[in-house]
């Protein structure tokens, strides 16, 4: 089974592609919403962040958003986690 324990950010936004972070809040789109504490992958960071949610373990739904947040705001809506391996 997979733990995840929450981390700091990276410093520079452009280094946070590929982190995994959980929401805060509700976070949507014009498609739906995700409840809070939904884990998403950060696809693509700058000025504009694009993340996907982890695959549904029952579908296989992959929900996609953006955030233009700065990155100040941004870190009140999601946190940082990492995966740590537990056995």
């Amino acid at each position: 089974m997979i733990y995840y324990h929450k981390t700091e950010p990276p410093v520079n936004v452009k280094d946070w592609e590929n982190h995994l972070v959980i929401s805060t809040k509700i976070i949507g789109n014009q498609l739906g919403e995700m409840p809070a504490g939904t884990t998403f992958v950060i696809t693509t960071s700058g000025i504009t962040k694009y993340l996907q949610t982890l695959p549904c373990i029952h579908c296989g739904l992959i929900f996609k958003v953006t955030s233009k947040k700065t990155k100040e705001n941004f870190l009140l809506d999601f946190y940082f986690i990492e995966a740590e391996d537990k056995k």
